[in-house]
């Protein structure tokens, strides 16, 4: 069976190429914006359990229903919202650059939003920490004192 010239090939069904390429680096902005709300979480909990401020068992409870969640969100929002975005102003790059732009976009965005979070929620200052590991402003030791806390 031959295909006559200037003819398209016939694609088998359901096979749908770029499109199918946009839908999975769709579920990777997702992914990623999921792990990224679980990193900061997990990095809040670590400096507040380490310093042993804001961390009593009512204060552990808000953070695993209130907190910890509404990170999850912010994470998950901010990773789609940047994908999304990054891919419309990306459309007329080459197409090494538009999985490369949005996937850097998103982890730069994540990483900013994760050392905020900390910032803000990982380090009270002022709380009074019962460890007696960390100073009055309750930034545990271990973290980079380059990064802002």
């Amino acid at each position: 069976m031959s295909v006559p010239v200037g003819a398209r090939a016939a694609r088998a069904p359901g096979v749908r190429g770029p499109a199918l390429a946009r839908g999975a680096a769709g579920v990777g902005a997702v992914v990623l914006g999921l792990a990224g709300g679980y990193g900061t979480a997990f990095l809040v909990a670590a400096a507040r359990s380490y310093c042993d401020a804001a961390w009593e068992p009512q204060h552990r409870f808000v953070f695993s229903f209130v907190e910890w969640p509404g990170l999850e969100l912010l994470c998950l929002v901010a990773a789609v919202a940047v994908w999304a975005g990054s891919r419309r102003l990306t459309a007329g790059l080459a197409i090494g650059w538009r999985g490369v732009v949005p996937v850097s976009l998103v982890l730069l965005t994540l990483a900013v939003l994760a050392i905020g979070c900390f910032a803000v929620l990982g380090t009270p200052s002022g709380y009074p920490g019962d460890s007696g590991l960390c100073p009055a402003s309750n930034i545990p030791p271990w973290w980079p004192s380059g990064l802002p806390a």
